[in-house]
């Protein structure tokens, strides 16, 4: 499974879990089977939809049995499962194919959830979830593209990363005064480079790599030291822990994130997933035009749906 796919099934299965052990024992009667239930679908083009194959997606999807299942979290799901059908389909009449070990997990979970089943009812079942996800990934998701310019876009709307107090600094750590003085002198007077030297001497094991920290996150007794040395400047030997320290401070209030690449991850990532949701939804509109049933509600659909709008 791909970790765009992945992280959005976790993300609703959360949730949906949540919701159903709430209101699990709330209800005062039995669920209605879903055939009689009037937004049933019975058949999308040659092919009977069967309760039961209902039953297994539910328990599939969030591990509980049918009947533990609240009714609303039944009906959102109602419509996932309309979706993996029709996605299924079309996958299909492109030609797409289950990829073997991707299918063989699938059929292994199925198995293990509906035993009595027969094994061409599994591996069916099986392919279809397993077909449904290869149209998203080798249909849908090559049809979506977030530009730069719409990253830089939305982090332009955003708060940028506090840079209060955060420094950037270099660190030299030997176990004696005595040798913190001599990597000092050689620094100040003999005007030996404080990385080289650095590389040379430290016991810290960052070998005078620049390190960016807030003050904060570091011990009371470096910081102390940190935040009152100019840029450019050199400390005396400090002892913190049992061992010597002397410090360079090249910058400081630096953004935490220099390029802002965590945040652009953060950004494009959101931007593809809204995207997703949005072409899923049209797609699937398509796809039930095609297959002449009504559409699954899905995405902003489904909380339209669920507001009454």
């Amino acid at each position: 499974m791909s970790a765009r796919h992945k992280g959005r099934r976790l993300a609703l299965g959360a949730a949906i879990v949540a919701a159903a052990w709430v209101t699990a024992g709330c209800r005062k009667a039995a669920e209605p089977d879903p055939a009689s239930r009037p937004d049933w679908i019975e058949r999308i083009g040659d092919r009977l939809v069967d309760p039961g194959e209902f039953d297994r997606f539910l328990e599939r999807e969030i591990g509980m049995a049918p009947a533990e299942i609240d009714a609303a979290v039944r009906a959102r799901l109602y419509e996932d499962f309309l979706a993996e059908i029709l996605f299924a389909r079309a996958a299909a009449r492109l030609g797409l194919h289950a990829p073997e070990q991707e299918l063989a997990t699938e059929i292994e979970l199925l198995a293990s959830i509906a035993p009595d089943q027969p094994p061409e009812t599994v591996r069916r079942e099986a392919e279809r979830t397993v077909l449904a996800r290869e149209y998203e990934r080798q249909v849908l998701y090559r049809e979506i593209q977030v530009g730069d310019d719409e990253v830089v876009q939305v982090l332009g709307k955003e708060r940028r990363l506090s840079r209060r107090n955060v420094i950037v600094f270099r660190q030299i750590m030997v176990d004696t005064k005595e040798a913190a003085r001599e990597a000092h002198r050689r620094i100040t007077r003999g005007r030996e480079p404080f990385d080289e030297v650095a590389r040379q001497i430290s016991q810290s094991g960052v070998g005078g790599e620049l390190q960016q920290r807030r003050l904060d996150s570091l011990p009371q007794e470096a910081s102390r030291v940190l935040e009152r040395l100019p840029e450019g400047a050199i400390s005396k030997p400090v002892e913190i822990g049992g061992m010597w320290y002397l410090f360079e401070v090249t910058a400081r209030n630096y953004d935490p994130d220099p390029g802002r690449e965590r945040e652009r991850e953060v950004a494009r990532h959101r931007l593809f997933q809204e995207k997703l949701e949005r072409a899923r939804a049209a797609r699937l509109a398509e796809l039930a035009r095609q297959e002449n049933v009504r559409a699954p509600r899905v995405g902003a659909d489904a909380v339209d749906q669920e507001n009454g709008s």
